[in-house]
């Protein structure tokens, strides 16, 4: 797939609907450094929401899970 967002392009992150988050949402979020990646699965375990995400560009899932605590916000404008 090829990128959706390109190196050093302007975005606008939306803080107020982490609670409407859904698979193909791209978000905002901090593991070691920020990372802009799309959702691809959205699951609930022990009562707290997991996300797997995904770069577009990549050809393989990242390789661990995103909370909702570590997300910044769901991009809203390209």
């Amino acid at each position: 797939m090829i990128h959706t967002i390109m190196p050093n392009q302007i975005i606008c992150i939306d803080t107020d609907t982490l609670n409407e988050l859904k698979i193909g949402d791209i978000i905002v979020y901090k593991k070691r450094n920020l990372r802009c990646h799309r959702i691809i699965k959205k699951f609930i375990f022990n009562n707290k929401i997991y996300f797997l995400t995904k770069g577009d560009h990549n050809k393989e899932k990242d390789s661990y899970v995103v909370t909702l605590d570590e997300i910044i916000g769901i991009v809203s404008y390209l």
